[in-house]
């Protein structure tokens, strides 16, 4: 069995259907888990936990109580998004200065007719 999803361990391990003594239930090596992989050989199993009771759902569990951090990236978009929002009212304010600007040269101009046919 290849236990990376669960241990972090790329190294293949074999099972056996022998009885074994109590303790941690990863390093029992009569057992099977979800989400591993069967690198070699086949095998019949019987299931005894689903859901949350299941390694995946203990990681599942741990992942959820932990606190949420922003990452460095998510930091530096936010602080991004502040910068071009507090600076969205003064390019506002320009482009609106513009628009005016050129109606007021049209006012006083007449219309704009182009040269060329286009």
């Amino acid at each position: 069995m290849n236990n990376a999803a669960l241990t972090g361990e790329s190294d293949a391990v074999g099972r056996s259907g022998d009885p074994v003594r109590a303790g941690p239930l990863l390093e029992a090596r009569n057992c099977v888990f979800l989400g591993t992989d069967v690198v070699a050989g086949s095998a019949k199993a019987v299931v005894f936990a689903t859901g949350a009771a299941t390694g995946f759902g203990r990681i599942f569990r741990l992942a959820a109580a932990a606190p949420r951090q922003q990452t460095p990236l998510q930091r530096q978009v936010a602080s991004m998004a502040r910068r071009v929002a507090g600076a969205a009212p003064a390019i506002g304010a320009a482009l609106f200065a513009a628009g005016e600007n050129r109606l007021w040269l049209r006012t006083y101009l007449g219309p704009v007719r182009r040269v060329g046919g286009r």
